[in-house]
């Protein structure tokens, strides 16, 4: 695919660049999930302002605290989902195949931290927890 399309804010950078491929639309699933377990979204209009700012959003590594305590798979299939660089971002199979869909497709149970403790999610890097 060679056309951008997509609201801005919820598009892969690579579709910037005008090639890609169906690892965007995993990318943007990572957006909306993100904005429906923590209730708003990973980028705001404020804090990309534009395009350019944008793009500077996905080049810096980027860290989002679990203050809502999500479970641990929940964070991973974000980390998963929401990698910048397409060639580590997981295809929509993998992601099925991902604990968190998984646990939920057979009704089990997800890993929540501690109470004193929260995850920590670094886009391009780790989860850990804290």
């Amino acid at each position: 695919m060679t056309e951008g399309a997509g609201t801005p804010l919820y598009r892969a950078p690579e579709c910037e660049y005008g090639y890609y491929n169906s690892k965007a639309d995993v990318l943007s699933v990572g957006i909306m999930c993100y904005e429906l377990f923590f209730g708003e979204p990973i980028f705001t209009q404020a804090k990309a302002r534009n395009l350019e700012g944008l793009r500077k959003l996905w080049t810096n590594t980027t860290s989002y605290t679990n203050e809502r305590k999500i479970s641990y798979e929940a964070m991973q299939f974000l980390q998963y989902s929401l990698q910048k660089d397409s060639l580590n971002r997981l295809t929509a199979d993998e992601l099925f195949e991902t604990d968190f869909i998984q646990m939920a497709y057979n009704d089990e149970p997800y890993s929540y931290p501690p109470e004193d403790k929260e995850w920590k999610l670094y886009i391009d890097k780790h989860i850990i927890l804290e």
